[in-house]
């Protein structure tokens, strides 16, 4: 529930502390400006856009001077309801907090609260700025490759991103020794050699600095590259500490899709499916420990995790412009026989899809209102002599990819 004030009421900790992170606002707005069509946004009653408006208000209130970056403005904030103590600049925070900024710019245009939409369209538009130079100012050429800390004043080089063998940098016997024993996840945490910090970095912070889509490739590559090498996953899976925990997962699902990294996408998707809950029972836990042992009980984001993941598999819009993205992560095994979804959701509306043997057929509820691209995967290049039917609605072929029409309904392809 969001209050009148806009904050989230959820709290965690003796001291009933408020442990809703920016990012977490953040993606809240940008969902809401996504959806607001099918959420038909445009009738919302004064109440929900005023209290839209604060929670607006709650980000801003947040952004303060830091000596770091010359007194410029950033997000200082709680980066997850756990370690609520610990009040930093977070590159989480505010990658999701720019973006929900300028979502909730648009919401509010809707309802013609142009004033309050120019305010926060350019507290983002400042904030973009600021963040970058934070990365080029802070970030660091590694073996893996130019990285940036996932928090401003801490090391872009984390030891480990849980308990493995491998360290970043060599570490000695005396160092070891306290990285070992985690920091109290409440307490304020050590300067540098914090394994829960770090955990909770490659848990939550590294997958939604990802999910914004607002870093350049190189440093992305690096940071799966760290991930895969000091300890960050286990076949797809999170590593946290010394278990596997799935529960944000979702942010780096997002991210290996967008970026093109479809086996990788479907590992993880298997993975979650079989190991992290139960798939006879529909059961899906927080945390388990590598060989299957449930340490933490049922989870909703965890049970929603490979639903999700199937539906985009299906149908997926881009962060950044809304691109509609079709067919992207399918199994190339499935295009040897036939499947199909119906009244999957999207921003605009519903679609229905099937593919049988060589014939895919497209229908969506409202005629599609911007270019969309569609992805043959059981081919690696594809013209349009390949196809007996459907090339009136293709704009444009790139390998395996094709680019088709807006204001389409229905579209039938069927190969030669």
């Amino acid at each position: 529930m969001v209050n009148h004030n806009g904050r989230i009421v959820y709290r965690q900790g003796e001291q009933a502390v408020y442990g809703v992170s920016a990012a977490e606002y953040g993606q809240l707005l940008f969902l809401l400006n996504r959806y607001h069509k099918l959420l038909n946004a445009v009738n919302w009653p004064e109440t929900h856009v005023d209290k839209l408006t604060a929670i607006g208000n709650q980000l801003l209130s947040c952004c303060l001077p830091c000596d770091e970056v010359d007194g410029r403005l950033l997000i200082k904030m709680c980066a997850e309801a756990d370690t609520n103590t610990r009040v930093h600049v977070y590159l989480s925070n505010n990658f999701w907090g720019i973006r929900g900024l300028y979502a909730l710019s648009e919401l509010l245009a809707l309802h013609s609260c142009h004033e309050a939409a120019c305010r926060f369209r350019t507290m983002a538009s400042m904030l973009r700025e600021n963040i970058d130079v934070v990365i080029k100012k802070y970030t660091e050429t590694t073996r893996f490759g130019p990285l940036v800390p996932f928090r401003l004043g801490y090391t872009a080089r984390p030891a480990t991103l849980s308990f493995c063998q491998d360290s970043f940098d060599p570490l000695s016997e005396e160092e070891w020794n306290i990285y070992r024993t985690p920091s109290y996840m409440r307490d304020l945490g050590r300067d540098e050699l914090d394994v829960t910090e770090n955990s909770y970095a490659n848990y939550r912070y590294y997958p939604e600095m990802l999910s914004a889509m607002l870093l350049d490739t190189s440093v992305t590559d690096a940071l799966v590259h760290m991930r895969e090498s000091i300890g960050g996953e286990c076949l797809g899976m999170t590593r946290f500490l010394g278990h596997l925990d799935d529960w944000p997962v979702l942010n780096y699902a997002s991210f290996l899709l967008e970026s093109g990294r479809i086996e990788k996408y479907l590992l993880l998707l298997y993975s979650h499916t079989t190991h992290h809950g139960s798939p006879s029972l529909l059961c899906y836990y927080e945390q388990i420990a590598v060989g299957g042992k449930v340490l933490n009980p049922d989870c909703i984001p965890s049970l929603l995790t490979s639903a999700v993941m199937l539906g985009w598999m299906f149908a997926y819009e881009t962060v950044e412009n809304k691109q509609l993205q079709l067919l992207k992560a399918i199994p190339q095994s499935w295009f040897n026989d036939s499947f199909s979804i119906e009244k999957l959701s999207y921003s605009c509306g519903s679609i229905d899809i099937s593919w049988d043997h060589n014939t895919l057929t497209l229908h969506f509820s409202e005629p599609t209102d911007s270019p969309s691209e569609l992805f043959f995967r059981n081919k690696s290049t594809l013209s349009l002599s390949d196809f007996r039917q459907g090339n009136d609605h293709i704009l444009s072929l790139s390998g395996n990819r094709l680019t088709l029409k807006s204001g389409l309904t229905t579209a039938v392809f069927e190969f030669v």
